[in-house]
């Protein structure tokens, strides 16, 4: 197992309990709306690459599909079965724990995949989105959602570093040209974006993200730093306890050809 698996199971497992994704009741609810104008319904088949606790895979197992979930973490793929279960969505979805670079997935089994707040955690996203790809029909669909940075590399130097100290097992976060590009080196046509706007206190980001304890008062230094500079990609303002920022994440959904 490489060095990048070892520190997402870690990261995941520490974040199992009680985790439920992070998501607005809008984006949610327009990913439904997605899987809908796609025709998903009965009969449909979704790989969730990194399926965590299952928030990706609830619109589609609601409107009557099946679901096979990838993931690495075993706690995370307890917690999210506990979840469906109670939902009473358990039936007609499957957890494979299985690394997302080489998923046990025959090449045109799913009617669509999707990845959801997973890309950033990986060592090699251009490899995994061409294995969704795989996994995908022709005719089928793919789902991308990530948070994303700016293009600019200045802009992008100013907040790797925080974002690593806040979460260890940060890869690299992709700006919306990195991802549209991924969608282009294999042919697959983007029919819909768009982009959501998270603001959140900092106390409450670092609580929901489960960082460290140790590690708040240098990231809230480094973020009031950027926030007296001018401000960066997270938009800093406030002060104390109203320190807040605001997050932007990319949904992306393309057409594969045939």
């Amino acid at each position: 197992m490489d060095a990048a698996n070892r520190r997402n199971i870690d990261a995941f497992t520490r974040r199992a309990e009680g985790y439920g994704g992070y998501f607005s009741e809008e984006e949610q609810a327009r990913l439904g709306r997605m899987a809908r104008r796609i025709g998903f319904g009965p009969g449909g088949r979704l790989v969730d690459f990194g399926m965590g606790t299952a928030t990706s895979a609830l619109p589609f197992l609601e409107a009557g599909g099946r679901v096979v979930g990838l993931e690495l973490a075993p706690a995370m793929a307890r917690a999210g079965r506990e979840r469906l279960r109670k939902r009473g969505l358990g039936a007609n979805a499957r957890y494979a724990l299985a690394d997302v670079n080489a998923p046990p997935v025959a090449e045109g089994a799913a009617d669509a995949a999707i990845c959801r707040h997973a890309f950033h955690h990986l060592a090699r996203p251009e490899r995994v989105f061409r294995e969704m790809a795989r996994a995908v029909r022709a005719g089928g669909h793919l789902f991308l959602i990530d948070y994303h940075y700016p293009d600019e590399a200045e802009e992008r130097a100013k907040i790797e570093g925080l974002d690593r100290l806040r979460e260890p097992s940060i890869a690299r976060h992709l700006s919306r040209k990195e991802m549209e590009a991924l969608f282009e080196a294999e042919g697959i046509r983007v029919e819909e974006a768009a982009v959501d706007r998270l603001d959140a206190r900092f106390d409450e980001w670092m609580a929901s993200s489960r960082t460290p304890a140790g590690a708040v008062p240098a990231l809230r230094q480094g973020f009031e730093a950027l926030r007296d500079a001018g401000g960066s990609w997270y938009e800093e303002r406030g002060a104390g306890a109203e320190l807040a920022v605001t997050r932007k994440r990319l949904t992306l959904l393309g057409r594969k050809p045939g």
